[in-house]
């Protein structure tokens, strides 16, 4: 009875265990289905689903469609806090629209720079023309010692018609004032003289350069007057 029993008892666990290892797959029933079964593991099974072609014109879609409610309404995004650009202030420059502005002129070129430099001793010698008074006395010293003489003598016409002929050179400093008045070759009387080197002090400070480039220490410039007649301009001359 011992050995009957323990035959039964084996015979049970060799049946349990075989049982055990095998896997029944599942029994698959749908449309397309196939079941694939494989004699030496578990079953596996692949699913084949066809849907059919829809047309998305078709009513029925449609109604299906909003059978299932109404569609949300799509979210418009909107900026809570805009950030703007930021400001830009472009301050403009204080321009006078009456203000003449000068043509600009290249200095680099040789042309240019002595047209520049003619215009540059022009505006001195205007400033020290307008501010020269000279003397109604006359140009030439022999004119006064023959003042006694008849009128019509040949030597006073030929003085009276000898004009005032100087050349000078000015020194001046980078901002224009006069430092120094050479009298290199002139004739006339010494007040002649003596009236064109006021005349060049009064005008001081000279006149700026259009362009730095062409400004000198020293200018050489040449100034003639006639001797005061009736017909003469007298803002020009000295009073009597």
């Amino acid at each position: 009875m011992g050995t009957l029993l323990l035959h039964v008892s084996l015979l049970h666990s060799v049946l349990l265990g075989t049982r055990a290892q095998k896997l029944r797959p599942p029994d698959v029933h749908a449309p397309g289905a196939t079941l694939i079964k494989s004699a030496t593991g578990p079953a596996e099974a692949l699913i084949l689903v066809e849907l059919p072609s829809a047309d998305m014109n078709a009513q029925s879609l449609r109604d299906e469609i909003a059978s299932a409610g109404s569609a949300p309404t799509p979210l418009v995004p909107s900026l809570i806090s805009p950030d703007p650009l930021p400001q830009v202030n472009i301050p403009l420059d204080n321009v006078d629209d009456n203000a003449e502005t000068p043509a600009p002129v290249e200095s680099g070129d040789p042309e240019s720079r002595v047209l520049l430099f003619g215009r540059y001793s022009g505006q001195i010698q205007a400033r020290i023309e307008r501010a020269w008074r000279r003397p109604r006395s006359p140009v030439s010293e022999s004119v006064d010692r023959s003042r006694n003489t008849a009128v019509g003598s040949p030597d006073v016409s030929s003085a009276a018609d000898d004009p005032f002929r100087c050349q000078v050179r000015i020194v001046q400093d980078a901002h224009g004032s006069v430092q120094e008045v050479q009298m290199l070759n002139c004739n006339g009387t010494v007040s002649w003289q003596q009236s064109l080197v006021a005349a060049i002090l009064s005008a001081s400070p000279l006149p700026a350069p259009p362009d730095p480039k062409v400004f000198t220490p020293s200018l050489t410039m040449t100034f003639m007057g006639k001797t005061y007649l009736a017909d003469s301009p007298s803002d020009d001359y000295a009073s009597e």
